[in-house]
C-alpha cells in the first residue's frame, strides 16, 4: 500500500480523510513504540520521573487506581463497561475488550522495556534504555498509552502493533485520528496524535500509513522543553458516535440551507414572469414552479441550466 499520512505536519496544506486502511491478518500497526536501535548516551527514565513528567502535563487525570493483579497482569480494571487489562511483561500486549465484545490488542514497546512497574496512580510504567512506556485505564472506559522522551537524542518516529478482530478496518479521520470498524460498525477509534513538551505545549506529531504499518513522527530538537510526552488515546465508540453525528448535522443543515436559498431565488423568478403573463394567479403558478426547480438544482447533478464551456470539454456542435 503505498504511503499515507493522516495528518500533515504545520507546514504542510493538506489532511487525509476519509481513507480506508486494510488491516493484513486482522493487524494494524499505530503509532507510538520506540524503535528497535536506540541511540547511544540515551539517559533512562525512572518509573518516578514517568509519572513525574506525565503529571506535570496533567496526564494523570481520570486513571483508575485500583484494579486487579496476578503473575501474568500488572492491572486488570472494568470500568464504564470496558477492561482493560495491562500486561506484567512487555513482550505480551495490553488487552482492551469494549462493552460490545470487540478485543483490542495493543503491543507495548520499545524490545528492552523492563517488566511492569504499578504506580500508586494506576498507571504501568514499561522503562526502557531511551524512553519509557505508561499504559493506563481511564474511569471512562477509554485506554490510554504514552510514551515520554527524555531528551533530544530519542527516536522521532514510534510505531506498534494493533491486534483487531479479523475483517476490521482502520478508518482515517480528518482530525488525523484512527477510527476501527468491522462488518460496517464503527466500535472503537485512536484520537489524533498528541505530543506534549514540560511545558505543556503542542509539538508537530502526525500519522502516515505504510502497508499495515502506521508511525506517529514527532517533531522536536535540542531547543524543545523536555521530557516530551506523547499521547494516544484508545477511545470508546461514543467518541465516534459523537464525531459522526456531528458530520450529519452539518451536512443536513447545510442542504437545508442550500434548499432555501434555491426555492427562495428561482421562486421569485419565476412569480415575476408569471405575474407578467398570467396576472397574479401566474405568479402563484410561476412561484411554485420556480421554488421546484431551485430545489432540483441544490441537488448533486440536479441544474437543469446549461453550464458554460469549460476547459478540456469536447468541442460542442453548431445545429
Amino acid at each position: 500500500m503505498r504511503s499515507k499520512r493522516s495528518r500533515q505536519s504545520p507546514d504542510a496544506g493538506r489532511r487525509v480523510a476519509g481513507s480506508r486502511v486494510g488491516l493484513q491478518s486482522a493487524t494494524l500497526a499505530l503509532a507510538f513504540a520506540a524503535m528497535l536501535a536506540l541511540p547511544s548516551g540515551a539517559v533512562a527514565m525512572s518509573p518516578e520521573s514517568t509519572v513525574n513528567a506525565i503529571n506535570a502535563v496533567g496526564g494523570l487525570h481520570g486513571v483508575v487506581a485500583g484494579g486487579a493483579s496476578d503473575a501474568d497482569s500488572a492491572s486488570v480494571t472494568t470500568a464504564d463497561g470496558t477492561t482493560v487489562d495491562v500486561p506484567r511483561r512487555p513482550s505480551d500486549p495490553m488487552n482492551v475488550m469494549t462493552p460490545e465484545g470487540d478485543q483490542i490488542r495493543l503491543g507495548l514497546p520499545p524490545a528492552d522495556s523492563s517488566d511492569a512497574v504499578r504506580t500508586a496512580s494506576g498507571s504501568v510504567v514499561y522503562p526502557a534504555s531511551a524512553t519509557s512506556t505508561t499504559a493506563q485505564a481511564l474511569f471512562n472506559g477509554d485506554a490510554r498509552l504514552l510514551i515520554t522522551i527524555p531528551g533530544p537524542a530519542a527516536p522521532h518516529d514510534y510505531a506498534v502493533p494493533v491486534n483487531v478482530p479479523a475483517g476490521s478496518q482502520g478508518v482515517l479521520l480528518e482530525d488525523g485520528g484512527l477510527a476501527f470498524a468491522h462488518d460496517g460498525r464503527v466500535f472503537s477509534e485512536l484520537a489524533a496524535p498528541v505530543a506534549l513538551d514540560a511545558n505543556g505545549n503542542r509539538l508537530p506529531t502526525y500519522f502516515t500509513i505504510d502497508g499495515g504499518t502506521v508511525t506517529q513522527h514527532i517533531d522536536f530538537d535540542a531547543s524543545t522543553a523536555f521530557p516530551i510526552v506523547a499521547d494516544h488515546w484508545l477511545k470508546k465508540l461514543r467518541a465516534v458516535v459523537k464525531k459522526v453525528l456531528k458530520f450529519v448535522v452539518e451536512t443536513v443543515v447545510a442542504l437545508v440551507r442550500r434548499v432555501v436559498v434555491g426555492c427562495v431565488t428561482w421562486g421569485a423568478v419565476g412569480a415575476v414572469k408569471g405575474l407578467i403573463t398570467g396576472g397574479w394567479p401566474g405568479a402563484f403558478v410561476g412561484a411554485a414552479g420556480g421554488c421546484v426547480a431551485g430545489v432540483v438544482a441544490t441537488l448533486p447533478g440536479g441544474d437543469p441550466r446549461p453550464r458554460p464551456p469549460r476547459p478540456g470539454d469536447p468541442p460542442r456542435h453548431q445545429p
